[in-house]
């Protein structure tokens, strides 16, 4: 694995390097909670460059998965529970924080 060098980053690339590094050091159920919940990152932001992504566009993402319906059971119309919004969310600031430790 070769980790990006530069600064002006898209969300989408830094989900890619995780993963990558992620992936040998946690169990596959861990890692395919993980990927999925990145997936919904990915699809909200990751055209974004990394460094515009803050504590605001953590809230705008939060909030945009409260609003999106659960794909599970499409019969009741429902949308995310709060208990999987915020296990989405505690990934996401996982990720965030390993991009900072690797100074991404």
């Amino acid at each position: 694995m070769t980790f990006l060098s530069g600064k002006r980053h898209r969300i989408a690339e830094l989900v890619l390097e995780y993963l990558g590094y992620h992936e040998p050091k946690v169990s596959a159920k861990e890692f395919d909670q993980c990927r999925n919940a990145l997936l919904h990152l990915d699809e909200f932001c990751g055209t974004a460059i990394a460094d515009e992504f803050g504590p605001r566009a953590l809230e705008d993402f939060r909030t945009h998965l409260c609003s999106k319906k659960d794909t599970r059971n499409q019969k009741t119309g429902k949308t995310l529970s709060r208990r999987y919004v915020n296990s989405i969310v505690n990934k996401a600031k996982r990720f965030i924080r390993w991009c900072c430790k690797m100074e991404l």
